[in-house]
């Protein structure tokens, strides 16, 4: 070995050392970031202007999806929460247009909706919107596996938050009331 090189090895492993010690795994991080907007069992998101109690960790368990603000999935692994909130970025027509662009994000095809139901109280627009769908088992399949979506929509101002919870057609009656748990722990901030 050169002189050099034995100069520079002593200095290059100690700098490893460090990182490896110091470094915080993904699933640090991904707690340490939620956890900053959790404070006594409250999710607060003052930027989008929402609130959300945190759900029972029985029933569901907290998922990083990096597209949505918070996801969850059902402990029996058939059903998912997402919550994505919005400052009016999206040049879409509030509910419809917002509920479109969820759905167009999470790919799905074929959508026939089955109910539209405007629960407006206030200054806070709410609306519910149920529909049936397909979602590619795999990005590049054109087979499709059929599920129900179950959306809360809501409107104060110019922010716009969607809950919006999938599962399995045949499922859809005992996970609804799960459902509308979520939705009645959902807040805008005033």
């Amino acid at each position: 070995m050169s002189p050099f090189t034995i100069s520079l090895k002593k200095p290059v492993i100690f700098i490893i050392m460090i990182l490896l010690s110091g470094c915080a795994t993904r699933e640090d991080f991904r707690q340490s970031f939620i956890a900053r907007y959790v404070k006594d069992g409250i999710y607060t998101n003052r930027i989008k202007g929402f609130r959300l109690d945190w759900p029972d960790k029985s029933n569901w368990i907290f998922r990083d999806y990096p597209e949505f603000d918070l996801s969850f999935d059902h402990v029996d692994g058939r059903s998912q929460i997402f919550v994505i909130g919005v400052n009016n970025l999206i040049r879409r027509d509030f509910p419809d247009g917002f509920h479109q662009w969820i759905l167009d994000r999470l790919q799905a095809r074929n959508v026939n909706q089955i109910t539209h139901t405007d629960l407006t109280e206030g200054d806070v627009k709410r609306f519910r919107i149920i529909t049936q769908c397909e979602f590619a088992i795999h990005r590049v399949q054109s087979l499709g596996i059929r599920r129900k979506t179950d959306a809360m929509l809501l409107q104060r101002g110019k922010h716009w938050v969607a809950l919006i919870g999938i599962c399995p057609v045949d499922d859809y009656q005992q996970k609804r009331t799960l459902f509308e748990q979520f939705f009645e722990k959902i807040s805008m901030i005033p």
